[in-house]
This record gives structure tokens, C-alpha cells and sequence, in this order.
């Protein structure tokens, strides 16, 4: 992902996902929005993002504290690659440990907060993933 364009970010959960893009140069986060999980969730992303210009995915992976994967670990990497074929992106895979407990820190910028927790959980995914150099 090494062009100019944006990322999408992923906080995916059981209820809800959160959704943050995030450009190449500027690599500054941007919480988008919160949608709830359901069976038109990928038609609902692909809906709320048709504005941006993305070149990749980034998903964040919750590891257990001795770094193995889960449950949800393993749901968010099919959710992953199922988000990736359709949208015919390249996704990354972001360790996400207490990212909504980092989220807070967000919440006092209005933007992050017309977006929701969920939202700015996918921002701090990015933001890693954007410090760590990650690749796809």
C-alpha cells in the first residue's frame, strides 16, 4: 500500500464496527463512522466509504494476552478477508488489544464523538498500524 489514497481501518465486533480512513502521507486517523453488524454489514461499509479513495484494509485482530488468537480473533480475520474480496482491496492485520480503552482519548474531539467509540477504536487500529509501518 505504498500509493497515495486511504486506508480503511476495521474495528469489528459482535454489535457494531467501527469504521476510520486514514491517508497515506498524512497518516492521521479519522474516525468515520459506527454501523451495527448485520447481514448487509459489507453493503453498509462499502456504502459509507463509496466517497473514499481507498487503496487497502487494515483489520484489527484482538490476541489473547499470551498472544495467541481467539475466538473473535478468528471471526475478525474471516470478516477480513471476506471485506477484502468484495471490496477487491489488500488487507492488514493489526494487533488491537485494548484499542477501545485507548479510543477514550478520542472522544473529547467532536468528530470523534459524532462517530462513536467504535469509530475511534478504528482509529487507534490505524494509527498503530500507521506508527508499526505495517504492510498488507
Amino acid at each position: 500500500m505504498a500509493a497515495d489514497g486511504y486506508i480503511l481501518a476495521v474495528d469489528y465486533g459482535e454489535a457494531r464496527v467501527g469504521l476510520a480512513v486514514g491517508h497515506t502521507v498524512a497518516r492521521i486517523p479519522r474516525p468515520l463512522c459506527t454501523l451495527q453488524n448485520g447481514p448487509e454489514l459489507i453493503a453498509d461499509i462499502m456504502t459509507a466509504t463509496a466517497a473514499e479513495q481507498l487503496l487497502g484494509l487494515v483489520v484489527g485482530l484482538p490476541r489473547n494476552m499470551d498472544g495467541s488468537l481467539g475466538a473473535q480473533a478468528v471471526k475478525c480475520q474471516a470478516f477480513g478477508d471476506e471485506l477484502a474480496a468484495r471490496m477487491n482491496l489488500p488487507v492488514a492485520y493489526v494487533e488491537e488489544t485494548l484499542s477501545t480503552v485507548e479510543a477514550e482519548r478520542y472522544m473529547g474531539n467532536p468528530q470523534a464523538k459524532a462517530a462513536g467509540l467504535d469509530a475511534a477504536a478504528a482509529a487507534c487500529i490505524l494509527e498503530r498500524y500507521f506508527t508499526e509501518g505495517a504492510e498488507a
